[in-house]
């Protein structure tokens, strides 16, 4: 093998790598921003609306920047709840870019949680250009411990944003960013053709990484299925079962039996008796007068 040759095995096998460690550490990085987001009261995403959501993207690190001009661009995961058992499935790389005009300076790196509600708004996220605020509206989704006993009614949104700020804007709008499918990590990570439709929603994966594999455990304990009757999970409080439980009857702690009935009694062959014959009244015998 010529030097040439082994430099480029080389650089191959460390870029290699490092794609891998990318993806990884992207994976990570994805569930301690959903976990530090729980983890505080005041801006905590409400357990309920975590639990119904039928897909999660997070992208830890979008970044903005400009001065008359802004652009936005981020990576990020994408995961599709299974309607069945209510977990979470394999995670799909997406990207994030959009542009923005007017008056900014700065820089600023947001942490973005997207809760899909719907099947349209999944639907759309597996398009190639998946403009938020467009098609389907984006809703800022509500946070803290009061917004938690109101969830319910809050629910009729079909995707809700939520997103963690630092640097020198005040605030972020997220209206015209496209999301759209990373097919080329996709690819890499998982060494199959198969687009992000595919691992999202087809189950067809026929390996699964260790690191998505431990993805997909950490993201099961941090939004946990609302109810799973298809596996025994408990129902969350409150909540009816999707199937009536049959009534069992209870059996007494002292069984009382019943009184057992007397055995029949057997007739006896009364044998016909032969009349007696009358008793004649015996005569005193009279003493003679002489």
């Amino acid at each position: 093998m010529s030097a040439l040759t082994l430099l480029f095995v080389l650089l191959f096998t460390s870029t290699a790598s490092a794609w891998h460690t990318e993806k990884h550490e992207l994976l990570n990085e994805a569930v301690e921003v959903l976990k530090d987001m729980q983890d505080a009261p005041d801006v905590a995403i409400p357990t309920k609306l975590l639990q119904k959501a039928k897909a999660i993207v997070v992208i830890p690190t979008l970044l903005k920047g400009g001065f008359m001009l802004g652009a936005r661009y981020g990576e990020g995961i994408a995961t599709v709840r299974n309607p069945y058992t209510g977990k979470w499935g394999p995670p799909s790389f997406i990207t994030s870019a959009g542009a923005s005009f007017g008056f900014q300076a700065g820089a600023q790196a947001i942490d973005l949680v997207l809760l899909v509600m719907s099947e349209r708004g999944i639907k759309g996220l597996l398009k190639d250009n998946f403009t938020l605020g467009g098609d389907i509206a984006l809703t800022a989704g509500p946070v803290g411990r009061y917004a938690e006993a109101g969830a319910d009614i809050l629910m009729q949104g079909e995707i809700y944003s939520y997103s963690r700020s630092k640097g020198l804007f005040g605030g972020v709008s997220l209206k015209g960013t496209v999301v759209q499918p990373n097919e080329d990590k996709n690819r890499s990570y998982y060494g199959t053709t198969m687009n992000a439709d595919q691992i999202l929603m087809g189950g067809k994966l026929k390996r699964i990484p260790k690191t998505a594999m431990d993805f997909i455990g950490s993201m099961n304990k941090v939004a946990p299925p609302f109810q799973n009757p298809y596996q025994g999970e408990k129902l969350a409080q409150n909540e009816a079962p999707s199937q009536p439980i049959p009534a069992q009857v209870a059996k007494p702690a002292n069984p009382v039996r019943a009184p057992q009935a007397a055995p029949p009694v057997m007739s006896r062959r009364v044998e016909p008796s032969h009349p007696k014959p009358p008793v004649q009244a015996k005569s005193k015998k009279q003493e003679p007068l002489w």
